[in-house]
């Protein structure tokens, strides 16, 4: 009979796919979302501002998630940051306006604190001896997840056929019509 994972190493696998997942969602919109933003006829300065309003919103928001999660627990902050990470990525997805790109992308900031509650998390669970080591694989896992994102779409566009990447986007115009003429 093979033993069961140690509770420990099972939870702490739970965490890095979390954060892994996390990371990969933070990721590939930044090389994305400028040019997500124009289909709106947004500016380049307004797409400037849809990055920065994710950082603003995680300024204004994290110390009030850190209060939380010392006083309800590490568990439940992850969830509801990862429930609130999937309703900013849909309204994203579904925005009909600039404006309400905006408030995708702000509550995205708003929730973005998967992270810093998950080494918070292994800074209360892991003994001083291992707390580096495991600092250092949360890290690292978060760090392939931002990496791999971007990664990722680049490796599916280069899969689709070329007429699957002349589809219509938002305006009638095509995905490379409006990425070339980006350029």
């Amino acid at each position: 009979m093979v033993d069961a994972m140690p509770p420990q190493r099972h939870r702490l696998a739970v965490l890095f796919v979390t954060v892994f997942f996390d990371q990969v969602g933070f990721g590939i919109l930044i090389p994305f979302l400028p040019l997500y933003a124009k289909t709106f006829g947004a500016s380049g300065f307004e797409a400037g501002l849809l990055l920065a309003v994710f950082s603003a919103m995680q300024m204004l928001t994290s110390t009030w998630w850190g209060r939380l999660s010392d006083r309800v627990g590490r568990r439940p902050v992850i969830v509801a940051a990862a429930a609130g990470a999937c309703i900013g990525f849909v309204i994203l997805a579904l925005a009909p306006s600039l404006a309400v790109l905006f408030v995708g992308r702000a509550l995205l900031g708003a929730v973005c604190v998967g992270m810093a509650t998950a080494q918070a998390w292994v800074a209360d669970t892991t003994p001083p001896d291992e707390r580096s080591r495991v600092m250092g694989q949360l890290g690292a896992v978060g760090g392939l997840g931002f990496v791999l994102g971007p990664a990722s779409c680049r490796t599916r566009r280069r899969s689709r056929s070329r007429a699957a990447r002349a589809r219509p986007v938002r305006g009638g115009r095509s995905c490379r019509a409006s990425s070339s003429r980006l350029s």
